[in-house]
């Protein structure tokens, strides 16, 4: 809090003139703007939320939301893209060269799960506020759903051809895990999200590698959860 002005969150710029520059102003409204977005849309659910809320929570002026974001919707869209960028490059730096498909399966929903519990409102953002904000979000996800399942389905191509899974492997399974912790989320447990990896990834490795190293990597997954 400014210990100038007491109503000011730590997160607001200094009121009046302060010398800053005006890319930093912008960078930290927008940021404010859209984890404010985020906060009111997982609190009310996209279709109650307002301008006015938003910016209230993000300790803006009318004005400089409007400046920034069309409409609730432009805001909304913003700030799933800012959250959907942080969980693939989350994904993306846990997966290195080299691993094992068992390796790489844990590590990304180790790395996904870890994400989404840290900051449960984006995670109901993410899976939940997009399926009610319109074609484009919906559509937004959609995307990212297929871009995860295609690195799914692309386990199955260093497998024999006669020993691949079906072609809609890939997306059935995503569609699971990410069914698995919207449930968590919807009973207000993002805590236990971790506690999902070892049967998430059981069953993501199941149709790839089969059932004794399915097991045998939930098996590594689980104590390494426990020592968490």
């Amino acid at each position: 809090m400014d210990s100038k002005n007491p109503s000011r969150g730590p997160h607001q710029l200094p009121a009046g003139r302060h010398g800053l520059d005006r890319g930093y102003v912008v960078a930290n409204q927008r940021t404010r703007i859209l984890d404010a977005t985020a906060l009111v849309a997982s609190s009310t659910g996209y279709d109650q939320m307002n301008v006015e809320a938003v910016i209230a929570a993000a300790g803006v002026s009318r004005r400089t939301f409007y400046d920034l974001y069309a409409n609730k919707e432009d805001a909304f869209l913003a700030s799933y893209e800012q959250i959907a960028h942080g969980l693939r490059t989350a994904i993306a730096d846990a997966c290195g060269a080299g691993q094992s498909i068992a390796d790489r399966a844990e590590a990304a929903l180790t790395a996904a799960m870890t994400y989404l519990a840290q900051d449960p409102a984006a995670a109901d953002v993410y899976l939940v506020q997009a399926r009610a904000a319109g074609a484009q979000a919906s559509d937004r996800l959609d995307a990212d759903m297929r871009s995860l399942a295609a690195s799914v389905d692309g386990w199955g191509q260093t497998l024999p051809k006669r020993s691949r899974p079906p072609a809609v492997m890939g997306v059935t399974l995503v569609g699971g895990v990410a069914e698995a912790a919207r449930l968590r989320l919807a009973a207000g447990q993002p805590q236990e999200l971790l506690s999902l990896v070892p049967d998430m990834l059981y069953l993501l490795l199941l149709p790839y590698a089969g059932d004794t190293d399915a097991n045998a990597a939930r098996a590594r997954a689980r104590r390494r959860v426990g020592r968490l």
